[in-house]
């Protein structure tokens, strides 16, 4: 039946938008042997002074153990925002440039014995307000499509031992049309299943020698912000639908009444 209605449906149509504010992300923070800390997060402000929150408490509330792999979910639930630098004065202060996170992995002998690798964390960045993994649950194909792909962490960076992280998003969203969707079937404006996920850029630098790292009093620190403001809507449109049909049908009787006229002549009217 799925693939009978993707014969159906148009190549999407795309759609550009420029916004001066975008939801700080949900970011699910993991660490396979070992459980790991955020000792703080630090939130650099539009006038760049910055607000920190110890061990990042107020942010991480939700985690999840499981084959020993450590996971915890950030998130601000809208406190906070990023703003766009460019926007003018038109944002209601304080907005966000960007985000800090320090992390301690409690047991990197354990971490060290199992891979080649040092030390080393999982970051991955998801839309607050589409989060499969973590708060809902999947209404369509693509729906499970994301999912899985949050689960097999393709979009994902890494934090890494005695390295600093930076990473940038830019957002994308699709708009499908769902099963038995009738205002889509008729051909008027869809009631669209909106999956948005982000698009991650990381790159990647050593930290110089402090005091902080040599304590112990954190391992590595990555820095979250967005790369643009552009956002990407892409819409899914049906191309055979019911008003679709009635007009080729229409025209299609058009053509042969026509076509007859042309070669018999018109009907006599009877008086």
């Amino acid at each position: 039946m799925n693939t009978g209605r993707a014969a159906q449906k148009c190549g999407p149509q795309t759609v550009v938008r420029a916004f001066d504010k975008l939801s700080i992300p949900d970011i699910e923070i993991c660490c396979s042997q070992s459980d790991v800390q955020i000792t703080k997060c630090v939130f650099i402000l539009d006038d760049w002074t910055n607000t920190t929150s110890n061990n990042c408490t107020d942010f991480i509330q939700h985690s999840r153990i499981k084959d020993n792999i450590y996971c915890y979910l950030f998130e601000t639930n809208n406190t906070y925002f990023f703003g766009n630098p460019d926007s003018g004065n038109n944002l209601t202060r304080p907005w966000v440039r960007n985000i800090d996170f320090y992390f301690k992995i409690d047991n990197i002998t354990n971490i060290t014995s199992k891979y080649i690798s040092v030390g080393a964390i999982s970051v991955q960045l998801m839309d607050p307000n589409f989060n499969p993994l973590w708060k809902e649950k999947a209404a369509s194909i693509a729906d499970l499509y994301e999912n899985q792909t949050i689960k097999s962490q393709i979009n994902a960076f890494a934090g890494i031992q005695n390295m600093t992280t930076l990473a940038y998003f830019t957002k994308q969203t699709i708009q499908t049309i769902l099963p038995h969707d009738i205002f889509a079937i008729f051909g008027t404006t869809p009631n669209y299943h909106n999956i948005s996920y982000l698009n991650v850029i990381s790159k990647y630098f050593p930290l110089h020698p402090n005091e902080d790292v040599s304590a112990g009093n954190f391992h590595g620190h990555f820095n979250v912000g967005p790369g643009s403001f552009i956002h990407d809507v892409q819409s899914e449109k049906l191309s055979h639908t019911v008003l679709f049909a009635l007009g080729l049908f229409g025209g299609g009787f058009g053509l042969i009444s026509g076509i007859y006229i042309l070669l018999f002549g018109q009907l006599r009217n009877n008086p």
